[in-house]
């Protein structure tokens, strides 16, 4: 149509598989969205096949969605925290670990290890 489109966001669906079918991927998914309507607290049918594709992958009991990546990255070092029974966890420079200044191994960041 002759537009010009550029992802900021530099999203994985755009990368791996082209503008065009990353479009009709949002537009599906939100057809299908808004047929279904809102749901506050409860899962969903798409959710409950999600968990249940998951749970069959990867071979847990469980699994856990999250809003971010920082949220991922937050809940996660708590359970390793919990399940360990240690404060520490290791982070590395130059690499991105969400949002959260817990996981921000840089100058700047004023909380200590033990503080998160």
């Amino acid at each position: 149509d002759g537009n010009k489109s550029m992802d900021i966001s530099g999203s994985y669906g755009v990368n791996v598989c082209g503008y065009e079918t990353y479009k009709q991927f949002i537009e599906t998914g939100w057809s299908s969205a808004k047929k279904q309507g809102l749901f506050l607290g409860s899962l969903d049918k798409t959710v409950l096949d999600n968990i249940s594709m998951l749970r069959e992958v990867s071979g847990q009991p469980e699994v856990s969605f999250h809003m971010s990546g920082t949220e991922a990255v937050m809940c996660a070092v708590r359970v390793a925290r919990f399940n360990t029974n240690r404060d520490l966890c290791v982070t590395f420079g130059g690499a991105y670990h969400g949002w959260w200044d817990g996981m921000q191994p840089v100058a700047g960041n004023d909380r200590l290890p033990d503080d998160v």
